[in-house]
């Protein structure tokens, strides 16, 4: 079989990736600005999306984000069907767009499509298309944003590596960039 060094990406970009992870890990310490979970009382609604390599999309049920109405999109009109791992389909049932913190403290726009699911996937190969670097290393797996320089950890839940968010509920979204915000630390 092939051994690593021998992957046929060019000399140079391995060091460019590898300098990239040298990067990333410096950057990565105790000290992150975490978000304070105690402080995430009563509307606060937790992600907890698996990372699915085999997802194309991310997916969540609707009934995740209850504060936010779904809405119809292009995949739901045009019938898409997703095919899940026991060999079942399940329909497209539109789309969501929410506002969420990350475990970091960063507020983010989380858009996902809709089925029947139990868990929130996140979808690695959508977080590649839209510019992340998805590193799976137990307990120091981490996403990095290629745009922004931004990193956020993957948790290793032993089963499944997961995206966890907090969603902000609509009445905290003028909070959010106050200093007294849950999310932030002087």
């Amino acid at each position: 079989g092939l051994r690593a060094t021998e992957v046929s990406y060019p000399k140079d970009k391995r060091i460019e990736f590898l300098r990239m992870l040298s990067q990333v890990r410096d950057h990565q310490s105790p000290t992150l600005n975490k978000v304070n979970e105690a402080n995430f009382e009563g509307k606060w609604e937790r992600i907890r999306a698996i990372m699915d390599s085999g997802a194309t999309v991310p997916v969540m049920s609707p009934s995740t984000g209850r504060h936010y109405q779904g809405t119809e999109s292009e995949a739901s009109k045009a019938g898409v069907m997703y095919a899940c791992a026991n060999g079942d389909t399940i329909p497209n049932l539109g789309e969501k767009a929410m506002p969420v913190v990350t475990q970091e403290g960063t507020v983010r726009g989380y858009f996902s499509q809709m089925a029947d699911v139990t868990t929130p996937l996140q979808s690695v190969r959508h977080l590649y298309k839209s510019g992340h670097l998805v590193v799976f290393d137990g307990p120091d797996s981490f996403m990095y944003n290629k745009h922004t320089g931004e990193v956020n950890a993957i948790v290793d839940h032993g089963a499944n590596y997961i995206q966890e968010m907090w969603i902000i509920p609509p009445d905290e979204i003028g909070n959010v960039n106050n200093p007294g915000f849950p999310g932030q630390h002087p």
